[in-house]
């Protein structure tokens, strides 16, 4: 075999062991997240571990407040549902590409990208400073989450 198809052998036997990692430790969790008893739509909301060591997850809130977590792992090539059990804080912030209805005179109320006020209180915007919190049980599941009122 010459050195190019060697060359080759070993980049499809790393790209096709990449495609299977797997995370352990993982259970799925969804959930749904409300402010004032309203859904809370097109956000993102990210579980940061209390312990130094843990994997954080997040997810993006749906038009019903809906969001399922997928683990962040760094260098990963796919989504990992899930997240490992434990105590996290709860950060929730608004989606990079918001979306804001366009100016009714000179639309007929199509969406345009804009930066969107958040109606959220600060006290959940930041990792630091988040005064939401949620506990991850051994089999995961659903967490409803309420944004405490300031």
């Amino acid at each position: 075999m010459n050195t190019r198809n060697a060359c080759w052998c070993i980049v499809i036997t790393l790209l096709s062991g990449c495609s299977g990692e797997s995370v352990p430790g993982l259970v799925p969790v969804e959930g749904r997240l409300t402010f004032q008893g309203k859904p809370v739509v097109n956000k993102s909301v990210r579980f940061v571990p209390m312990q130094a060591t843990g994997i954080s997850s997040q997810g993006q809130t749906d038009s019903d407040g809906k969001f399922r977590l997928l683990a962040i792992v760094s260098g990963a090539m796919k989504d990992h549902p899930g997240i490992p059990p434990g105590r996290y804080r709860v950060v929730v912030v608004d989606s990079v590409f918001s979306l804001a209805p366009a100016n009714s005179e000179s639309s007929d109320g199509a969406m345009i990208p804009g930066l969107v006020a958040s109606e959220l209180p600060t006290s959940v915007q930041s990792e630091a400073t988040s005064t939401l919190f949620a506990d991850v049980p051994a089999n995961g599941g659903t967490i409803d989450l309420e944004i405490p009122s300031p």
